[in-house]
């Protein structure tokens, strides 16, 4: 049997949120038959799961952890809400650039796919400075901005990992699917994006956490 680590304080508040607002979406859309978002609420699941077991390999800041914890249930909310019949999620739009069809900026979910890898790559940094730290010295004398790439590219990876988890509710349920390929492309480029504007977030002089 796996033994869970004790949890700061924090950790615990975000686990009991992120936890109940998981069963409640599930149990949501189990009822109304959102195969696409049931599918969707069964990974955060499992994810919640690893982060929990390996919370304190990570020993993620409260900023990334409660920001990992408020993009989930946007995602899960983004799927449950609908207004006059139409999902959150396709109803939501700045409409900063309509070219017709899927290619509209700036919409609901390209702000999740924005937040969901800048989060990543907070983490990512968090982590490797929890298991690094000499490293991580040496490398600012030599110019620690380089290794901001790998975190760069990193983090776009996890994000086209979920575009490939995406693919299988989009083919199998259509009808709920989550867009084409130009609706993929702007999520990739949202994604990058994302995680551009972590590098530049952590590249500020002062020290965050």
């Amino acid at each position: 049997m796996l033994k869970l680590p004790k949890l700061k304080r924090f950790e615990i508040y975000a686990a009991i949120v992120a936890m109940s607002y998981i069963l409640f979406f599930i149990f949501w859309f189990v009822f109304n038959k959102n195969k696409e978002f049931s599918f969707y609420a069964m990974g955060i699941i499992i994810m919640f799961f690893f982060f929990l077991y390996n919370i304190r390999r990570m020993n993620l800041s409260p900023f990334v952890l409660w920001g990992f914890v408020i993009v989930g249930f946007l995602h899960l909310f983004g799927g449950a809400i609908q207004i006059f019949g139409v999902r959150l999620y396709d109803l939501m739009s700045l409409n900063l650039i309509d070219l017709g069809g899927e290619f509209v900026l700036v919409k609901y979910d390209q702000i999740i796919h924005f937040f969901s890898t800048f989060f990543a790559f907070l983490g990512l940094s968090q982590i490797y400075n929890e298991h690094a730290r000499e490293e991580i010295s040496k490398n600012k004398k030599e110019g620690f901005k380089n290794i901001y790439l790998v975190f760069l590219f990193a983090a776009f990876g996890i994000s086209c990992t979920n575009e490939i988890v995406e693919f299988f509710p989009a083919y199998f349920w259509s009808d709920n699917g989550v867009g084409g390929y130009v609706n993929t492309i702007l999520d990739l480029y949202a994604n990058f994006l994302g995680s551009l504007f972590g590098m530049v977030w952590l590249s500020f002089p002062f020290k965050r956490k």
